[in-house]
């Protein structure tokens, strides 16, 4: 099969010439450092140093991106987002406006660049290494699908044309497949090519779903796998997710699916063949799980019901992709050697193969994690209609119902306590508050905070440890939620503190 050479490969600009672009922006002068930046496919990336801040300098590749302005406006719109959510604690990388007043750079050689702040102390992982960072992952997504539930899907544009079209991506790598002379003829691609023919029903579900009125069309991120995510240095705790180009009305399980094929395959993308490719569900489940306590009040039922099939279908997509760029010649992604798309695309195979395998864990997983803590009995009307419920509401009652349904875990006496506030919560959310406020939940040693220090009850010590740091983590939301809300009780400090600590020291 001929190799073509890849038709918009872009030559590196010089020094002088970056050091001009970051001129053009509203820096101060001069510039005092410029590196290339992160592992990027798409985009060229800079980290530059000017006047003590830091920054990270992109020229967006306008061969993928047709109208790389409207993604600046999109990162704008869920800017403003935020900032009237701060509750939500998300951040979102600052545009710097160009001296002109404008969002990008477009450059004499047609090239548009942005320039925007970079959150410092933050660092990326290169794979999830403990339930904890696999629990900040989930609680991070779904905290940004929360904050976009208020931003109508037509008011952003869309930046990448057909991107997770799956139907469209399986047009083309079949009209490919009929043109290249001899794609078949390596084994390898051979084996790749009928591992996607033996599966091109699974290109349409998520498709016809949405097309007959089953899966409303949200604002995604569309792309958020563990490189995209930025977890603070000290203390762990994801803080945003960067990457905003793909933000743009889709699937929200689209974002679901990609997560968790990124962040539950521990050989990587590039794996060597030493480490053999499998879906970690021991991954897979604390981010679903904390993922379900931002969302479940809001997810639809259908949306839920096809997270499975979602799991199974992105890294199909991905996969499809980097064979159809090979067949092509490379022309999308950056490789480093000819047969990388190849050996990146039966990864991907070899991952949906896995899922495959565990189709029935997988249900089951999704199952438990988004089941109502009501389900159970023990914790009260936790189903109680929050349609109409702002963002910090739905939030609280959510972590109101996994706290019940904790307490009740470990036959705790108060459990019927946070149930009855559950109950309560829909028609008076600001007695609740109130409630929480009170002395019995923060102050000394007998109050429900100071039970995290308990003695174990009779459970096998690593579950009563689980279980501990849950507790810690579900305080920890009440009482910062509480705090933003004006809350008085002094106690609220020290013990979030405390939470803290421990949980960073394993204590």
């Amino acid at each position: 099969m001929r190799r073509e050479a890849r038709a918009e490969e872009r030559q590196a600009p010089t020094r002088e010439a970056l050091e001009t672009i970051v001129e053009a922006f509203e820096v101060p002068s001069p510039v005092e450092a410029l590196e290339p930046y992160g592992r990027g496919l798409i985009n060229d990336t800079f980290r530059v140093s000017a006047g003590g801040k830091r920054y990270v300098l992109q020229r967006i590749n306008g061969t993928v991106f047709p109208d790389p302005l409207r993604i600046m406006s999109n990162i704008q719109a869920l800017d403003r987002q935020a900032r009237q959510h701060p509750d939500l604690g998300f951040r979102v990388p600052a545009l710097i406006a160009t001296r002109a007043g404008h969002a990008g750079l477009r450059a004499p050689d047609g090239n548009v660049w942005r320039l925007m702040t970079l959150i410092e102390d933050a660092v990326g992982l290169r794979r999830i290494e403990t339930p904890e960072q696999a629990r900040e992952v989930g609680r991070l997504l779904g905290h940004f699908h929360t904050l976009l539930q208020a931003l109508p899907a037509e008011a952003l544009g869309v930046t990448l044309p057909g991107f997770h079209d799956t139907p469209a991506y399986l047009a083309r790598f079949l009209s490919v497949l009929e043109r290249v002379e001899g794609a078949r003829n390596d084994p390898e691609v051979d084996a790749c090519v009928r591992f996607a023919l033996d599966r091109q029903t699974l290109a349409r579900r998520l498709a016809d779903a949405r097309d007959r009125g089953e899966l409303p069309v949200r604002v995604i991120h569309g792309d958020p796998k563990l490189d995209n995510i930025l977890f603070d240095r000290d203390s762990g705790r994801a803080l945003a997710l960067i990457d905003l180009d793909t933000l743009q009305p889709g699937l929200i399980l689209h974002d679901i699916g990609d997560c968790l094929r990124s962040c539950c395959n521990r050989s990587g993308e590039s794996a060597d063949g030493r480490t053999r490719v499998s879906f970690d569900l021991a991954v897979a489940e604390p981010i679903l799980h904390a993922y379900a306590e931002q969302t479940r009040a809001w997810l639809s039922a259908e949306e839920i019901a096809l997270i499975p099939e979602a799991i199974r279908l992105m890294p199909f997509e991905l996969g499809l992709r980097f064979l159809t760029d090979h067949l092509e010649g490379d022309r999308y992604f950056k490789v480093s050697d000819p047969g990388e798309n190849l050996r990146k695309a039966g990864i991907q195979f070899e991952l949906v193969t896995d899922i495959e395998g565990k189709g029935e864990d997988i249900e089951a997983m999704v199952s438990r994690c988004f089941r109502a803590p009501a389900d159970d009995g023990s914790c009260g009307s936790f189903a109680a209609t929050t349609e109409h419920m702002t963002a910090p509401d739905a939030r609280l009652l959510s972590t109101l119902g996994h706290l019940a349904e904790l307490l009740a875990r470990i036959g705790h006496p108060r459990a019927a306590e946070v149930a009855d506030l559950i109950t309560l919560f829909p028609e008076a959310p600001e007695r609740v508050r109130h409630r929480l406020d009170a002395n019995d939940w923060w102050a000394g040693a007998g109050s429900l905070a100071g039970e995290t220090m308990a003695d174990n009850p009779g459970l096998p010590e690593p579950v009563w440890r689980h279980e501990v740091r849950e507790f810690r983590e579900l305080m920890i939301e009440i009482g910062e939620g509480l705090q933003r809300e004006g809350a008085a009780n002094p106690g609220i400090s020290s013990w979030l503190l405390a939470f803290n600590n421990w949980n960073a020291s394993e204590v």
